[in-house]
C-alpha cells in the first residue's frame, strides 16, 4: 500500500512538472492567418502570413490606405513607425479604410 502511494505521488509530481514546462513557452507566438495592407505610395497590396505577436512592424510605402486583418489576433495600428502613438485597432476579420492620417506601423497581440 505504501509503495502504491509513493508511486502515485511521483507520478503526480512528474505530471505537474511537465505541465509547467510545456505551459510556459519562451518563444513568441504568431498570429495565425494573413494581414494585408495597401501601400499609400504604390497602391500595391502587401501580404504577411502568420505575423509575430508583440513585435512592432513598420508599414512600408508611406503607410497604409487599406488594412485587412485576416488573422485570429487583434492588430493595433500606430500613426508612427515606432508603435508609440496608437491610431486604430483592426480586430480579426476587420477591413479598414484610411484617407487622412495613415497608420505607419502595426503590432499584433
Amino acid at each position: 500500500m505504501y509503495a502504491v502511494k509513493r508511486m502515485s505521488r511521483a507520478a503526480l509530481t512528474l505530471g505537474a512538472a511537465l505541465t509547467l514546462l510545456t505551459g510556459m513557452s519562451t518563444s513568441a507566438h504568431a498570429a495565425s492567418g494573413l494581414f494585408i495592407y495597401r501601400e499609400a505610395s504604390s497602391g500595391s497590396d502587401i501580404v504577411w502570413g502568420d505575423p509575430a505577436n508583440g513585435v512592432c512592424a513598420p508599414l512600408t510605402g508611406g503607410g497604409a490606405t487599406i488594412v485587412r486583418n485576416r488573422t485570429d489576433t487583434r492588430a493595433v495600428l500606430y500613426s508612427d513607425q515606432f508603435c508609440i502613438n496608437q491610431s486604430d485597432v483592426a480586430n480579426p476579420g476587420d477591413e479598414l479604410f484610411f484617407g487622412g492620417a495613415l497608420p505607419r506601423s502595426v503590432q499584433f497581440g
